[in-house]
């Protein structure tokens, strides 16, 4: 059930929520808004990078998978995604608390 969840649900997600960042974005140009999509667009693109990894892992080709699981690129993967997780809800709350018309 995780590997599910982490391989096809969280990605798919995060996905959706980086397209209606961009749509907010879009439409109000708002900083929050664009920290949101920056965030999202780190964490969808980690995520890929991962995905890819495990995908070429398995055609037996480990390099990009050797590259990204050394301890100094997990370290800066790992704060990275701190960041953004963090970034996130904080850019939707600066959004909501300074959206007009509440």
């Amino acid at each position: 059930m995780p590997a599910l969840f982490f391989h096809y649900v969280l990605p798919i997600f995060f996905l959706i929520v980086l397209v209606g960042a961009v749509v907010l974005w879009s439409k109000t140009r708002q900083a929050a808004a664009l920290m949101q999509m920056i965030a999202c667009s780190v964490i969808v693109a980690l995520i890929a990078v991962d995905q890819v990894a495990d995908y070429l892992m398995r055609a037996d080709k480990p390099q990009l998978w050797d590259a990204i699981h050394r301890s100094d690129v997990q370290l800066g993967g790992q704060i990275a995604f701190i960041i953004c997780f963090i970034a996130l809800p904080v850019g939707y709350l600066w959004y909501a608390l300074t959206r007009e018309g509440i």
